[in-house]
């Protein structure tokens, strides 16, 4: 005999079971789709829908459920048209999990960047897709008796077939012309997690025709997507428990699913299972000088000038420069870690979190590699937001102590005291500076008092960082120890050159072309006109603090300092990733006097950059096999960025 307390359940589990099973449908299905679009292996696609169905699932059942409820309870409301509730259903069923999906997408894309400012921003999303959903709840009830007149207007017998297909034409329509009107604002957004929104719409619809076809089976149904869904998640759990390796590819590769475990797991924490031990470095001398690297954020190659910058031009003087040395990006999450890695920016995995890259934590940095032979390491890093601390984005891994600070002169004066320390002489020293003032040229001084050209405005913060720098290079000078010193920069800057005043923008040279200036013990002054890329720097460095250069894409070109020939094929690689900043994917390659550029969706340009330095004539329709060439060479970098790292 069945119980009043066993009927309630059993009415609450038939009651259930349809959201249930659509929501994990759909959540299944998404993830099977975006695991198949972005890469991921039988693992990595698990593990992305057993973590993603944890937290989506729930949510997309509790709407589902709710738009039962409301639909149900308008059944009066519905009377006058044949499959109308189908309609109301449907439509307020899709509308509520579409703002849930947004609130949680939202949340999770901006409550992880672990900033005041993305959870507030999270926060006002989630109230905004609430009270959109409220509002269209509201309306609700007029829209279907709408709905219904216009229906059994149009049509004389209504099937459910009929109004689901009326949904489907009024939604593609909306959204055809919504796309039209906000293309202008959406460009600058990453649509990475499109394909798991379609796999979730087409694995929830699929789930929904089959809930309704057989009615009868709801509570088997859902028994059977409980136990799926309950499956999958504890699969999902062994494997990541299992396999580090595909955790952490589920974890770079797929954007939803990515997202989510960054939100439920610390993957800072799995280092010590990918990485047993930091490879040692192969010294080839018996002593190893002491290491500085200097990186300005946003200095142009072309702004290192006798007037606006003294100290950097004088230490050029006792330096070799290099005149066509080129970023690997052209903006500061691309750069550095390519440069701290040897790794082109194409094989460099991580996520965005707000404007900067956290990193894989398989990646090994040169920090780590020179202080796993023995050097004392610091930073002295502007800011936080782009290297570590509290962010956990990995790029200061290595340095033993990090100072951060927004001030270049703060930054300057505790890596003088650092270098000039009596209690560190026991060890070789490697020291980090980036400063950041030449990236806030728009907004360190107002274009009232200093023009409204930007070129004005921008040399003041060259030449503040050149009057911050003199000190540190003449202390370490004075010194008197073996200190290998490396100037450079992370990019370039517009200026409006091209069209754009700032960085992350197309990789012409006002882009990509950065200065290069390398003191070390036995390399005389000199200006190599030689195209060298930033990428081959971190073994450049080794090279001449006397270690053997390991695998990288560079490569290493510390012979050029020492007055050997120019290889003949000497180049430069950049990569320009799209993001949900950067609305595009772009491709540079530097040989000889001319640059390639390749941007998805556009034809290559060819410009030579002797005769036309501003980039002005492009030459792809004049010189084909010069063009092809390029192309083919182009090409064999884009094929490598494709092969996994070697971390």
């Amino acid at each position: 005999m069945i119980t009043p307390v066993r009927r309630a359940l059993l009415r609450c589990w038939i009651w259930l079971s349809p959201a249930i099973a659509i929501a994990v449908a759909a959540a299944i299905g998404a993830a099977l789709v975006e695991g198949a679009v972005h890469g991921g292996g039988v693992a990595v696609t698990a593990i992305g829908a057993g973590e993603g169905l944890a937290l989506v699932a729930p949510a997309a059942a509790l709407a589902l459920s709710l738009a039962r409820g409301i639909g149900w309870g308008w059944r009066p409301a519905m009377a006058d048209a044949q499959g109308t509730r189908v309609l109301a259903e449907l439509g307020v069923g899709a509308a509520t999990i579409g703002a849930v999906f947004a609130a949680g997408y939202a949340c999770a894309r901006l409550g992880a960047d672990a900033t005041k400012l993305g959870w507030l921003a999270a926060m006002i999303a989630g109230a905004g897709a609430a009270a959109a959903a409220a509002l269209a709840l509201a309306v609700a009830p007029l829209l279907v008796r709408a709905g219904g007149w216009l229906i059994g207007r149009t049509w004389r017998s209504v099937t459910p077939r009929r109004a689901l297909l009326a949904v489907a034409i009024a939604a593609a329509s909306l959204a055809i012309a919504g796309w039209w009107a906000a293309r202008p604002l959406l460009v600058r957004y990453d649509f990475g997690l499109a394909p798991y929104g379609a796999g979730f719409a087409a694995a929830g619809a699929a789930a929904t025709a089959a809930v309704t076809r057989w009615r009868a089976a709801r509570a088997w149904i859902g028994a059977g997507a409980l136990i799926a869904g309950v499956a999958a998640w504890s699969a999902a759990r062994l494997l990541a428990a299992s396999d580090a390796t595909a955790l952490l590819d589920a974890w770079s590769r797929l954007p939803v699913g990515g997202q989510v475990l960054e939100l439920r797991r610390d993957v800072g924490a799995l280092r010590a299972q990918v990485v047993a031990a930091i490879p040692a470095l192969a010294p080839r001398a018996d002593r190893h000088p002491d290491i500085l690297i200097v990186t300005v954020d946003a200095l142009r190659a072309d702004r290192v000038t006798p007037s606006l910058t003294p100290a950097l031009h004088a230490f050029g003087s006792e330096a070799a420069v290099f005149d066509r040395a080129y970023a690997p990006s052209t903006v500061t999450r691309g750069s550095l870690p390519s440069i701290m890695t040897s790794l082109s920016p194409g094989r460099i995995r991580g996520r965005l979190i707000d404007f900067a890259l956290k990193l894989d934590p398989r990646h090994v940095l040169l920090a780590e590699r020179l202080q796993r032979a023995g050097y004392t390491t610091r930073g002295f890093l502007c800011c936080a937001h782009h290297f570590g601390g509290a962010f956990d984005l990995g790029l200061d891994r290595g340095l033993a102590q990090v100072i951060y600070n927004a001030s270049g002169e703060h930054l300057a004066h505790a890596a003088t005291t650092f270098f000039a320390d009596p209690s560190l002489d026991g060890a070789p020293r490697f020291g980090w500076l980036h400063t950041y003032e030449p990236h806030l040229w728009g907004q360190l001084y107002a274009a009232a008092l200093y023009g409204a050209a930007p070129g004005p405005r921008y040399d003041r913060t060259v030449a503040t960082v050149d009057r911050v720098l003199a000190p540190l290079l003449a202390a370490i000078r004075a010194r008197g120890r073996p200190t290998i010193i490396a100037i450079t920069a992370d990019h370039g800057e517009g200026l409006g050159d091209h069209g754009a005043l700032q960085h992350a923008a197309v990789p012409y040279t006002s882009q990509i072309h950065v200065p290069l200036m390398i003191a070390a013990p036995g390399v005389a002054p000199r200006r190599i006109a030689t195209t060298v890329g930033l990428i081959g720097l971190g073994d450049t460095l080794l090279e001449l603090a006397g270690f053997s250069p390991s695998p990288s894409d560079g490569p290493s070109f510390a012979r050029l300092l020492s007055g050997a020939p120019p290889p003949a094929d000497a180049e430069a690689y950049s990569v320009v990733l799209h993001d949900r900043v950067i609305p595009f994917t772009a491709h540079s390659l530097v040989a000889g006097d001319h640059h390639l550029i390749e941007v998805t969706g556009q034809k290559p340009e060819l410009y030579d950059l002797l005769r036309d330095p501003g980039e002005l004539t492009d030459l792809a329709a004049r010189e084909p096999a010069r063009l092809a060439e390029l192309v083919r060479r182009l090409a064999a970098h884009r094929a490598r960025d494709r092969v996994p790292p070697p971390f």
